[in-house]
């Protein structure tokens, strides 16, 4: 592949120019005296060297590619990389907003999702144990078993997410909140143990002659009604996307509109073709649930154990450090870590020897606080260094990390 196929080759993004208003910036900062800059003078030269004209101080812009030029590369794979590097770039540049008001309202619209769903539960919980009764469908009662995880999931959903709003300093200094993911993980596996236990009872039922499921009137009208139910619910969850309890919520009310059609289908096949259909089918139910559990229990556990964060989301924590201030010479190290559903960022930043200890503290505060209100960013740890070639600090010697 030639020089077109190899973008990095060009030099796309991969020393991107300041502008001059930048050089010209950072050149009157490093011939002050460091010990001579006050705090209201340092307040006064950072705003101008992130005024509104100078929003992108690494004129990444200019590296985005146009619709006409993308249309004209070739092949494809090149094509795509630029695509990728102007989604990348609109990332980097879009503002940084308030989002605490909004977070006040999709909390609450959460927590209207979780009371919605205990609600519905226990209701269709009841239909369906009927439904189950009346016809004597092995789908059906694998469904109704997983009604009454449903019950079980919402309460705990609901307990979790009440104790991580509860605030406890001295106990809890860095708050409940992954008191929600452990709640996730306990009804993942509760779900899939149920699953297993319900693939062992219908595997023996298999040996003998199953009984012929008798589904009338009234049995497939609460089983609509069930399916109707869970619809809407998934509907409003899916709004609230990329909430986890909400994806749980969503995630559950699908599988309980493919299940209960499912478990419906197989039971009017088992009462018109072949008795067998009904078992069968119910098998397959519990393997299916048994798998979509296990994979969100694997899931949340990375969560809790630290799993790093989306590619995305380190670039762009890495690019907010290092164009935060001019006389931040480099970024040593970047990393962003999942802490239960949210985020911890650890940046090290290099500064000048000579920079005194009050003007340090100003640029990793302010770091800190611009890191904090990125969304789903719980905490962030700014750490200032005067060099980059001594080994990496916050090293975990013990367990060999």
């Amino acid at each position: 592949m030639g020089s077109e196929t190899n973008p990095l080759a060009n030099g796309e993004m991969a020393s991107p120019t300041m502008s001059e208003s930048n050089r010209t910036s950072r050149h009157a900062l490093d011939s002050m005296s460091t010990d001579s800059i006050k705090s209201d003078e340092y307040v006064k030269l950072n705003m101008v060297q992130f005024s509104e004209g100078d929003s992108d101080p690494l004129c990444l812009f200019e590296k985005k590619k146009t619709e006409e030029e993308l249309k004209e590369i070739r092949p494809k794979k090149v094509m795509r990389f630029y695509q990728r590097q102007n989604d990348l770039i609109d990332e980097l540049l879009a503002p940084i907003e308030d989002t605490s008001v909004a977070e006040e309202q999709h909390a609450f619209q959460v927590k209207v999702a979780i009371y919605l769903a205990c609600t519905c539960n226990v209701v269709l919980l009841c239909l369906q144990v009927t439904a189950a009764m009346l016809s004597g469908s092995f789908g059906l009662f694998a469904t109704a078993a997983d009604a009454f995880m449903d019950v079980l999931s919402s309460a705990i959903l609901l307990i979790t997410s009440w104790i991580a709003g509860k605030k406890e300093f001295y106990r809890y200094p860095t708050g409940r909140g992954r008191f929600e993911t452990v709640g996730l993980i306990v009804f993942g596996t509760l779900m899939a143990t149920l699953s297993l236990q319900l693939i062992i009872q219908i595997a023996q039922s298999l040996f003998g002659t199953p009984d012929k499921p008798d589904l009338g009137i009234i049995t497939i009208v609460l089983i609509s009604i069930a399916i109707a139910t869970k619809f809407c619910i998934l509907m409003y969850c899916r709004r609230l996307f990329p909430d986890p309890t909400a994806a749980v919520i969503a995630h559950d009310c699908r599988n309980d509109l493919c299940m209960n059609t499912f478990g419906l289908i197989l039971g009017i096949l088992g009462q018109y073709v072949n008795p067998y259909i009904d078992p069968i089918g119910a098998l397959v139910i519990a393997f299916l649930i048994l798998v979509s559990y296990t994979k969100l229990v694997l899931e949340h556990g990375q969560l809790v154990a630290g799993k790093c964060a989306d590619p995305s989301v380190i670039k762009r924590v890495t690019y907010l450090a290092m164009t935060h201030d001019p006389r931040i010479l480099q970024v040593d190290t970047c990393k962003v870590y999942h802490a239960g559903n949210n985020l911890v960022a650890e940046v090290d930043i290099v500064l000048p020897p000579e920079t005194t200890l009050r003007v340090s503290h100003d640029i990793g505060e302010r770091l800190q606080e611009k890191l904090e209100s990125l969304p789903n960013v719980e905490r962030a740890f700014c750490h200032v260094d005067f060099n980059s070639t001594h080994d990496p600090e916050h090293r975990n010697r013990k367990r060999g990390i």
